[in-house]
């Protein structure tokens, strides 16, 4: 357990409210109307953001700072930069 007295050092990551596409199915016989009106869901998303390239974006909402001061995750996302919308700081 960190004494009191500990100096924390601060938190490494920044919060975004992130907006994506996320793919949507049907199994269902669709319509010519119904395939045209068809698209991807958007998803909001708020969550640390965790590490961002080119492929992927990783994000977590949860963490647990350990004794020895490292970070335990958890509601950890992954999903494809390309269906990334919009990325807001908040």
């Amino acid at each position: 357990m960190r004494k009191s007295t500990d100096k924390k050092k601060p938190f490494p990551y920044k919060k975004y409210r992130f907006h994506w596409e996320d793919p949507t199915g049907h199994s269902e016989w669709m319509s010519k109307s119904d395939m045209d009106f068809i698209k991807p869901a958007e998803i909001t998303t708020e969550a640390f953001l965790y590490s961002k390239n080119q492929r992927h974006i990783k994000t977590f909402a949860s963490y647990i700072e350990e004794d020895d001061g490292s970070y335990t995750y958890a509601d950890v996302n992954v999903f494809p930069s390309s269906c990334l919308v919009k990325m807001l700081k908040i």
